[in-house]
């Protein structure tokens, strides 16, 4: 699209997109008639920006940014009454996603969005918010249960560094392109500066 943007999902059915240099809203595209979209990641797929988004029953959709319309369902949709959270990344040159369950008995799903195949499971249950990036190179994802974070290199699905504790329960997590790891738990938000990279097989 030529430009940095931000998307946001929306309690009033649309999907909001914003110009980050400007601040500006660029579009508020209706998220499908679904009354509201509670996740939502961005990507590229076929060469085309695409936005992954979770709509409030747990659908999955594929939104193309370029046209505004669904352009296809996710590969995870025969789990999607189950989803409780996404993000996306990239895995080589191919678009994935992070799929966690509301279930706490299911494993987090990482799916080859390109060609819809599971590409296998973190071996960790998770129940709440999960986020996933690129560090020097090295595509890892940050899972979140209770309170607890847990961090992965995603090409091995094994684990980064220690466990991450909270005193309180973690309500949302991101990683940052550096590597940082910024945890929302209870009314406090924690930034872990010196995430370990992802070691090479």
């Amino acid at each position: 699209m030529g430009l940095s943007s931000r998307r946001r999902a929306s309690y009033d059915e649309t999907i909001r997109m914003w110009n980050l240099n400007t601040g500006e809203e660029i579009d508020a595209s209706r998220a499908d008639g679904r009354r509201w979209t509670g996740a939502v990641g961005a990507t590229t797929l076929h060469g085309r920006p695409v936005a992954l988004t979770l709509a409030h029953d747990g659908g999955l959709r594929v939104l193309d940014l370029t046209t505004d319309p669904p352009t296809t369902t996710s590969p995870a949709d025969q789990h999607a009454e189950s989803v409780h959270d996404l993000a996306v990344t990239t895995i080589g040159d191919r678009p994935a996603a992070v799929i966690a369950s509301r279930n706490s008995s299911d494993p987090v799903t990482i799916w080859d969005l390109s060609t819809g195949n599971a590409l296998g499971d973190l071996p960790s249950k998770a129940t709440g918010a999960v986020a996933a990036a690129t560090v020097d190179g090295q595509p890892i994802a940050a899972t979140t249960s209770h309170q607890t974070v847990r961090v992965w290199k995603l090409t091995t699905r094994r684990q980064v560094g220690s466990d991450l504790h909270f005193p309180k329960p973690v309500r949302g997590v991101a990683i940052s392109a550096d590597g940082h790891v910024i945890v929302c738990f209870d009314r406090d938000i924690a930034v872990f500066v010196n995430t370990p990279a992802p070691p090479e097989p």
